[in-house]
């Protein structure tokens, strides 16, 4: 069984040893009761309380001795336990480095890899995106509805690779960068940061589960209608999506993908995203606002941190190429007819 990241912190608070400073203070109310009931025992063993408390203060000392050597012998047995437990989790460790490093490595590849995207969608008009952009520092959520925007936008984009006859790699299409060098010039000085943003949303669809053709924006409404809408009320089935080409050598061409869906899949990575974002705004109501109480721009951060200790743990089998059955196959149409693309 596979448990939520809230769930396993639970789980290990309590199973795990006590820490410092909670033991410390156990020992030290343990030891307080010894001087307590041994100043109380001094007490009644002299008849003539009234007249001398020197019993009582040797009980007391004699409870201070007792409390001294308690605390002592716990926190030494608490010491050793805490560093065998440390020192063996780091024996343990290396032992995972290769699997962690190649699953990592087989994440970012699918996110770079050099292939048709396809997007429910509809293609990102240039004022659309520089408004979405002035409102992506604000907070994790419009971050991500901005990184979505261009991973719908590259849908739309022609970049792949220019070969010559040889079938040697030459080149590459515009993709983004040209679209938004002719269309969206101011967007272009920040190029860095809105690649940033954009993978940013890959990596949160990837974490929930997701992938082509559902956009990342559909993650973050408060229902699963949108995330759902592309299966039309049903359980399962598939859907083709056709993308037309804006730039490269293939602008104006049509390239289509089949995909096959189900709905608890889909709902399962819409649970999954919400859970992402409850952890980043730090509760699990339906109403969040992902770093914007906390200042501009910290939601991001945040919400970086957790992706990436979430991509981290994700299990192998669990990750495919869009997170459920795909069935999908590219081509472009012409005036003429249809070919197959390469």
């Amino acid at each position: 069984m596979r448990y939520s990241s809230l769930r396993r912190k639970a789980f290990g608070e309590a199973f795990d040893f006590l820490n410092g400073r909670d033991m410390l203070r156990l020992l030290i109310n343990v030891g307080m009761a010894e001087v307590r009931a041994g100043a109380a025992i001094g007490q009644h063993m002299n008849p003539y309380q009234n007249l001398s408390i020197g019993s009582e203060a040797v009980g007391a000392l004699a409870g201070l001795t007792l409390a001294a050597g308690q605390v002592s012998v716990g926190m030494g047995i608490w010491a050793v336990a805490k560093m065998s437990r440390v020192l063996l989790a780091k024996m343990r460790r290396p032992k995972y480095y290769p699997q962690e490093r190649s699953r990592r490595e087989r994440l970012a590849k699918e996110r770079r890899r050099v292939r048709d995207r396809f997007t429910t969608s509809p293609c990102p008009k240039p004022e659309e995106l520089l408004m979405q952009y002035a409102k992506a520092g604000t907070g994790a959520i419009e971050a991500l509805r901005f990184g979505s925007m261009l991973c719908d936008l590259e849908a739309y984009c022609d970049n792949s690779l220019l070969r010559n006859v040889d079938g040697e790699i030459v080149g590459r299409n515009p993709g983004i960068k040209g679209w938004l060098r002719e269309n969206c010039p101011e967007l272009l000085s920040h190029y860095k940061n809105a690649m940033r943003y954009k993978g940013l949303a890959e990596k949160f669809r990837q974490a929930a589960g997701a992938a082509d053709p559902i956009p990342a924006a559909a993650l973050l409404a408060e229902g699963a209608e949108a995330t759902l809408q592309p299966l039309g009320g049903g359980k399962c089935g598939k859907i083709t999506v056709r993308m037309k080409k804006k730039n490269g050598l293939r602008g104006g061409r049509t390239v289509s993908g089949t995909y096959a869906l189900e709905a608890d899949a889909l709902e399962s990575a819409w649970k999954c995203a919400r859970e992402i974002l409850g952890e980043c705004g730090g509760e699990a109501s339906t109403r969040l606002r992902c770093g914007e109480e906390n200042g501009r721009g910290r939601g991001v951060t945040a919400l970086e941190r957790i992706l990436e200790k979430r991509l981290g743990e994700m299990p192998a089998e669990r990750f495919t190429q869009a997170g459920w059955r795909t069935m999908w196959r590219a081509k472009w149409r012409t005036g003429v007819g249809e070919r197959a693309s390469a």
